[in-house]
């Protein structure tokens, strides 16, 4: 395709060719042997240049210095948390007020404190720590009180052991420590592990148990203190049997637990009266 490039004064080609006042045609410049001097923007092919970010971007056109700054203003207008890290909050003494913001996005981070598990109360009624941020949603003189929760944000990076009354986090205690007495204190214990803390124990304790025989009796009591087994009856088995080593069923006996102390009754008069009791 031919072109057309208008010459004013004159052209000084890298090979010594000098063209003076003339329109050149069909001209292929070769960029590496030539300079091209006083370009200024309207001598660009319209579209080129752009004075702002398009919608769709490319890679066949530029921007002006000033286009970059003002899409990047707008970014950092329009995105949040991207203020600037305004400094540390101090909260030796305890309290501490919402500090003034210039503009959204500013942050603190709380200091001041003795330990990472103290706690000081920001604005009145907000609980803080060491390392936790305060981040302004939108310009705010500060002050204390409920209504400075819609000018600012805090983010809990430095979260306590949870109590009864405040959330928190919490240290699960393993699976070795269940039933010991390493536990501290300080960690709580699944499900899982208490199921498979109680399977263990059920599987390693040995069965400790008593015997007792009486004969012409039709009932038999044996105290707490002469089995020794203990008085939580839910941890007693009680198996009756006659003089053969027959068991008897349970609907020919009544067998009463109160307090660890075994006491059977029978509606007849038995020749032998065998007694097992077992502790689980």
């Amino acid at each position: 395709m031919a072109s057309t490039l208008p010459v004013q004064n004159h052209l000084l080609f890298g090979n010594g060719t000098e063209i003076r006042n003339a329109t050149l045609k069909t001209v292929t410049i070769d960029a590496a042997l030539n300079t091209v001097s006083n370009l200024d923007l309207p001598y660009f092919k319209s579209g080129v240049i752009l004075q702002a970010m398009p919608a769709t971007p490319d890679h066949l056109t530029l921007l002006t210095s000033k286009a970059i700054k003002d899409y990047v203003q707008e970014v950092q207008s329009s995105a949040i948390g991207m203020g600037k890290a305004t400094g540390f909050l101090d909260l030796s003494s305890g309290t501490a007020d919402f500090p003034a913001s210039v503009s959204g996005g500013d942050y603190w981070v709380v200091s001041g404190m003795a330990t990472k598990d103290d706690v000081g109360v920001l604005g009145g009624e907000y609980t803080v720590s060491n390392g936790d941020l305060v981040i302004a949603i939108e310009p705010s003189a500060g002050g204390t009180g409920p209504a400075m929760a819609a000018h600012y944000q805090i983010v809990e990076t430095n979260m306590n052991l949870a109590t009864t009354s405040d959330f928190g986090y919490v240290k699960l205690t393993p699976l070795a420590d269940v039933s010991t007495t390493n536990n501290s204190g300080n960690t709580v214990v699944t499900p899982a592990y208490v199921s498979a803390a109680l399977a263990a124990y059920d599987a390693e304790r040995p069965v400790r148990t008593y015997k007792a025989t009486a004969n012409n009796v039709a009932s038999l009591t044996v105290n707490a203190a002469t089995h020794g087994l203990g008085t939580d009856y839910e941890k007693l088995d009680v198996v009756v049997s006659d003089a053969d080593g027959t068991v008897i069923d349970f609907i020919h006996k009544h067998i009463d637990k109160t307090n660890g102390t075994v006491t059977i009754t029978s509606e007849s008069l038995m020749t032998q009266l065998n007694v097992l009791i077992q502790a689980h």
